[in-house]
């Protein structure tokens, strides 16, 4: 994307960032209005910006409000925020399917039983309420919700008639506020649906 934005847009600075990728250590500059890095002082130092893309950072991010907090630091006056934010309730979550293709596994099994298949789960945010908890972040940073776009996809008929797999999803609720999702005598499929959330932010 970063790339893109210096080729095909002309913008007069595009910067990639991502703290965990060895590739920007070794990455040679191909045109100079454009680099990768890994490192967040670069980032900082040519800042503002007029325009942020941030593409499931949130989720995975070990303090998600720090996070928009620097975001607030480094944008322009004019700046628009473009943000995708990928629950943990959604069918990949923890993005385990990308080595078993299989929805909701994070949800049905147990982090223990999820390592004794061989699979490893990112860090993820747990939050039951996804849709609460970002715009709760967004306020207490006063940035501006111009947009908000929810991708969501029907949850199969699968997890619903098979009274095993349902148990263990409800169980995941078992600290909700919602009452009846606390209980189990709800299914969590309003936010089983969502997939992704887009923030337009200014």
């Amino acid at each position: 994307v970063a790339y893109v934005a210096a080729t095909l847009h002309d913008a007069a600075l595009s910067i990639g960032y991502d703290p965990k990728s060895s590739a920007c250590k070794s990455y040679e500059k191909i045109k100079p209005n454009f680099f990768l890095t890994d490192n967040l002082d670069e980032v900082v130092l040519n800042s503002t910006y007029d325009f942020i893309l941030l593409n499931d950072v949130l989720d995975h991010s070990s303090d998600p409000l720090a996070v928009l907090e620097q975001v607030k630091k480094i944008k322009g006056p004019n700046c628009k925020i473009i943000m995708r934010c990928h629950p943990w309730t959604s069918r990949h979550g923890t993005h385990v399917y990308k080595q078993v293709n299989k929805a909701f596994l994070h949800l049905v099994f147990t982090p223990d039983e999820i390592f004794a298949m061989g699979l490893k789960e990112q860090f993820a945010q747990q939050v039951l309420d996804p849709l609460s908890f970002y715009r709760d972040l967004i306020k207490q940073t006063e940035l501006k919700i111009v947009k908000e776009d929810i991708t969501t996809c029907p949850v199969e008929i699968f997890f619903t008639q098979n009274e095993e797999i349902m148990r263990r999803i409800k169980d995941k609720w078992k600290t909700s506020t919602d009452p009846e999702l606390r209980n189990g005598t709800k299914f969590p499929r309003d936010v089983l649906e969502i997939e992704f959330v887009d923030y337009w932010l200014e």
